[in-house]
């Protein structure tokens, strides 16, 4: 069972890392203060960033006692449409009911954020190599799983138990059907295939 106690959680954005964030302050033991985006909690801290160069700096000696929670997402086409859907309906993590009417999402835009999303997504992975206590969660598998602070506590190698719920106001996913809200859905398709190997 791991035994740290402090986590920083890392995303490119769009991969689940807000919703990780609410969850390890859960299993961590709740909500505690907030001090300078870190929250601090009777017993260790939790600090969400999308600053890798931030990250890089890290004294050592904090990485060693630091569990490093890289969030990711496998599909890079569903977190390019998913960032544009974001910004267009300025619904980030909270999703509402809300009726969106249907809209057309520039290419080029599109291409620039795909390009972007894979871009980063490697400049991320390389601060495995600096953290020893570097993990891994996949959005697809923390979106799919029946019991999501369950999976998280298994990723970090902690022992679940029922939480105090605070991941629960966290919406995990956009429920609307983006084929259906994006008009030019085909032309984005056919767009990101030039890139999938």
């Amino acid at each position: 069972m791991n035994k740290l106690k402090n986590a920083v959680i890392v995303s490119v954005g769009r991969c689940g890392s807000h919703w990780v964030e609410s969850i390890m302050i859960d299993l961590l033991g709740g909500i505690g203060r907030s001090n300078n985006n870190v929250q601090l909690m009777p017993h260790g801290w939790v600090l969400h960033t999308h600053d890798i160069d931030y990250l890089l700096r890290y004294p050592r000696e904090i990485r060693e006692e630091t569990m490093l929670i890289s969030c990711y997402r496998e599909n890079k086409f569903d977190q390019s449409i998913s960032y544009l859907v974001a910004q267009k309906t300025n619904e980030w993590f909270v999703y509402s009911d809300k009726q969106i009417a249907p809209f057309t999402i520039d290419p080029s835009e599109f291409e620039a954020v795909l390009v972007g999303v894979a871009g980063e997504n490697e400049d991320y992975r390389q601060l495995s190599t600096l953290w020893p206590n570097f993990v891994e969660i996949k959005y697809e598998d923390l979106v799919n799983s029946e019991i999501p602070e369950k999976h998280v506590a298994a990723c970090v190698g902690m022992e679940y138990k029922k939480t105090q719920g605070r991941a629960q106001h966290i919406a995990k996913k956009n429920p609307r059907d983006y084929q259906k809200l994006i008009l030019n859905w085909d032309e984005l398709v056919a767009i990101s295939k030039k890139y999938v190997a």
